[in-house]
């Protein structure tokens, strides 16, 4: 039997770092909504529009019967482009909501985001950017919030996996940094930058690093930036803030990844499912590579402890934050999904409950 899932008012404390060698964190792109479109509505949104634009249900057909990966292969055919033309018709698509919103903030926005480190904006334009990411994205604020106060109180994630293909949390991890940094010197030395040290370090590849001391945030699936002839014209961001990642998102790729073994993301993401708990927001959990990983990690795991113990029939590691249903007999089942993959439910009646629950499954002081 699958183990209950937890209500988050009843979450406390539950990534004890005396359990495992500690926590990372498996971003998906349903924690960027309105701002980012997840996969599955950046499929939806090429496949109504473009050369044979399809109506909603059809789509809808579509997307039911195969994967995002095959229906982006298959646009990028009808659209006849290039695999440069189609990273630019992507990055338009995959930008297109944040735009109208930001308006006329868009520059500073654009900046923001495509900044690898806070000295690639000024410290006025991480504030604006931050109190525009609070009010049309208050979930992944609050995150952001929660991973650097876990960054101070020295309960940080080992890492932050990313299955996005958009920078926005990792954004507001800079511009969270900025504002602790200016709070406590208001008045930075001559000899300081006005927006501080950087704490986090983006990894697109297996030739970026982390420095010593930051938090690594790696882009499993790539990154998708704005074009340096883009941002260069909105906000001037030097050329060093860029990096023009492999994308893991047509078939060819996905089966690439799945097929090389010692890929960078295979090493990364089974490090962490060995070693750490694994807490999964904004994903559905439906990748059926990721699933794979985490299905062959635990029967192992499982397959070692009950060579000590036979008596135990379950055991799960990783954490799974995620929306009930409303209906206890349709969350029961996901629960049983995600069992033999080690992985427990832990139950939000609303997705602005997801700041609070960190917070208080790492134990950092209520706010």
């Amino acid at each position: 039997m699958a183990k209950n899932g937890i209500k988050a008012r009843d979450a406390a404390n539950i990534l004890r770092t005396t359990d495992f060698g500690g926590w990372s964190l498996c971003i998906g792109a349903g924690a960027s909504l309105p701002l980012f479109p997840t996969w599955q509505g950046l499929v939806q949104d090429l496949l109504i529009t473009g050369p044979s634009p399809l109506t909603a249900n059809e789509a809808k057909k579509l997307r039911d019967s195969f994967p995002p990966e095959a229906l982006i292969s298959a646009t990028q055919e009808m659209l006849g482009l290039d695999d440069a033309g189609y990273r630019r018709h992507l990055t338009e698509k995959l930008y297109k909501t944040i735009q109208n919103e930001a308006g006329k903030l868009w520059p500073i926005v654009a900046k923001c985001l495509m900044a690898r480190v806070p000295g690639n904006a000024l410290a006025s334009e991480w504030e604006i950017f931050l109190q525009f990411a609070a009010s049309a994205n208050p979930s992944s604020f609050a995150l952001a919030d929660v991973l650097l106060e876990s960054v101070e109180k020295n309960k940080a994630p080992n890492a932050v996996l990313s299955f996005n293909a958009e920078p926005l949390l990792f954004a507001l991890l800079n511009a969270n940094a900025v504002a602790r940094f200016r709070k406590r010197r208001s008045s930075p030395s001559g000899e300081e930058s006005e927006t501080g040290p950087g704490v986090v370090d983006r990894i697109e590849g297996s030739t970026s690093w982390a420095k010593k001391g930051r938090l690594p945030y790696y882009f499993c699936h790539g990154f998708l930036p704005l074009s340096d002839s883009v941002t260069r014209a909105v906000s001037g961001t030097p050329p060093a803030a860029l990096f023009d990642s492999k994308m893991v998102f047509s078939e060819v790729d996905y089966l690439d990844l799945v097929n090389t073994v010692w890929s960078w993301q295979s090493s990364v993401f089974t490090r962490a499912a060995m070693s750490d708990r694994i807490v999964f927001i904004g994903l559905s959990l439906t990748d059926p590579n990721m699933r794979r990983w985490l299905a062959w990690i635990h029967s192992q795991r499982l397959h070692e402890i009950q060579s000590r113990n036979p008596t135990v029939m379950q055991s799960t590691q990783h954490v799974w934050i995620s929306i009930t249903s409303g209906a206890k007999a349709i969350d029961k089942w996901t629960e049983a999904l995600v069992s033999h993959l080690g992985i427990r439910l832990v139950w939000l009646d609303d997705w602005g409950e997801v700041g609070s629950t960190l917070r208080k499954m790492l134990n950092l002081a209520t706010v």
